[in-house]
Formats: C-alpha cells, structure tokens, sequence
C-alpha cells in the first residue's frame, strides 16, 4: 500500500502503515495530476481512494488526459457523484430536482431577503473560509462580487452526517445517522451513532440516482421531519472510521467490495444508539 501527502513521511502518521509514502504538492496544483500518473505507472498501483476536492478533481480529469492502466480504478462511489461535489451550486440545485432537503442556495450576489446567510466557496471543503454574515455585511464583502462563492439559508438544529454503502449490483444498502456531539478542527471526535430510517431514505434515493456503487457520505443539520442536506461527498467521511466501534465498517466494505471479497459481515444493526468517543494516540516517527 502506498500513500500521498504534501508532508515528508516523518510528519504523516499513517506512513507507518504504508510500504511507502510519497511527498507531493497540492492536490489543486497543475503538475499534480502528471506526478500521480507517474506513480500509478511507475509502482503498477491498482487502485486510488481521493479524499481531497483537488484529488477528485483529478481522478475525474486524468482518464482524459493520461494513458492509465485498464485495471486501474479511482474509488470513488459514482463518477457523477464526484464531479456535482466539485461545485456546491450545481450540487444543490440537483438535490432540489430530486426531491431532497436542501437550504435555499444561491450566489453571493444574488441575496433573497435573509437577515443572515451562510457564505461558503462554491468549490471548498471542510467548512475552510464557510461563516455566518449578516446581510449588510455580505453587501459590503468582495465574495459578494464573485461567483465563486454561494449564500445559503442559515440551518439551525442538530448536526448529523450520514455515512452509507451501496452495491446495486447485489442490491445491498446501508447507512447509519452519526450525530455529532463534539467537533475539533471540522472532524468529529464524540458521535451518537444510531440507525435513522428518514436518513438512510435520503441516503438511498442519492445512491439510487447516481448509480454509486461503494461508500459515501453527506451531512444534515435540522430535526426529524425538517432535515436539510448541508453537504455530500463522493467518499467515506474523516469520521466515518468511528462507526467500526459499533460493527459497521465503511471503509473497509468498499475496499472488499473492490476486491471481491464478502463484506456482509462488516456490517450489523444497532438495537440501540451508541456513543463513540475518539482519542489521541502518540506515535514515534523514525
């Protein structure tokens, strides 16, 4: 197993879990792209797990740019689902075209008569540069000028993000709700986990439209009967890790799946809700 970072392996911990890791530049970097061509055909790789807006930038633009090997694989859930996450507005509208949940969402310029917005970058990820403003603050802002940069209707309640797997061709699904009650840095680090029928029929209806086959994730904020969907990845979330506490391993059925391996056993019903909390581990690098 190989692994990317823009650190030196001595300042990436999971370096100690690969058989080499590689520094390279930014995901969002031109010359990116070409250096991971590079690796693919240089160390024979089989398959690639983006995680970074940049990354799947990439992966979705390489197969158009690059020779890679037939076999090589980008694992993701759905290539349609990975490029509507690249840009929030279109992926908001089209959420809206199916049914779902959303905040009203436009451009930074095109305000609708709230006292308050969320402003977000319209291609951004993990809530960097995402805040509240009042309307007469977004009137004087420059992102107000720029379309790169959406308002939203401000979603006040309880923040959960939905973590789910999908096989359509063995017509096996599922999801689970992980409430977040502690959040350092944008990641998780104290969940309730539970299962949420209302949610996993959201989670459903996505993977059913966009044909995903593997694992992926998206966030809601709000209450049973008046969620609203905030974001959607293409992929298993920072946190989604945690839910293996509790039998229900995301990560690892998508890798199965990929490999062809039975993954019915990496996956089991919460008779209750469970708390998973998540702690600090001190690793020497060397």
């Amino acid at each position: 197993m190989l692994g990317i970072d823009i650190n030196p392996p001595s300042l990436v911990t999971a370096s100690l879990l690969c058989d080499q890791t590689f520094q390279v530049g930014p995901s969002d970097a031109p010359e990116f792209a070409g250096r991971l061509v590079a690796l693919i055909h240089e160390h024979r790789i089989h398959a690639f797990l983006p995680l970074l807006p940049g990354e799947i930038d990439s992966a979705i633009r390489i197969p158009h740019q690059a020779q890679i090997p037939p076999s090589f694989e980008f694992l993701f859930g759905s290539l349609a689902l990975a490029g509507l996450t690249l840009d929030k507005l279109t992926l908001f509208e089209w959420l809206r075209k199916q049914g779902l949940p959303t905040p009203m969402t436009a451009l930074a310029g095109l305000a609708f008569g709230e006292n308050q917005y969320f402003l977000k970058p319209r291609a951004g990820a993990g809530s960097r540069g995402a805040r509240r403003v009042s309307a007469l603050e977004l009137s004087s802002l420059p992102e107000a000028r720029d379309d790169a940069w959406i308002i939203q209707e401000i979603c006040d309640g309880t923040e959960v993000t939905v973590d789910a797997f999908s096989d359509p061709e063995l017509g096996f699904f599922r999801a689970l709700a992980r409430e977040r009650i502690e959040v350092k840095s944008g990641v998780s680090t104290k969940c309730r986990i539970r299962e949420d029928p209302e949610l996993a029929g959201f989670a459903a209806s996505i993977a059913s439209a966009l044909g995903v086959s593997g694992s992926f994730c998206f966030q809601v904020i709000g209450k049973p009967g008046s969620w609203r969907i905030t974001d959607l990845n293409p992929r298993p979330g920072a946190a989604t890790a945690m839910s293996v506490a509790c039998g229900n391993d995301f990560f690892g059925a998508m890798f199965a799946r990929w490999l062809g391996r039975d993954y019915s056993g990496m996956f089991g019903v919460l008779d209750r809700p469970a708390i998973v909390t998540r702690q600090y581990a001190d690793f020497r690098m060397d």
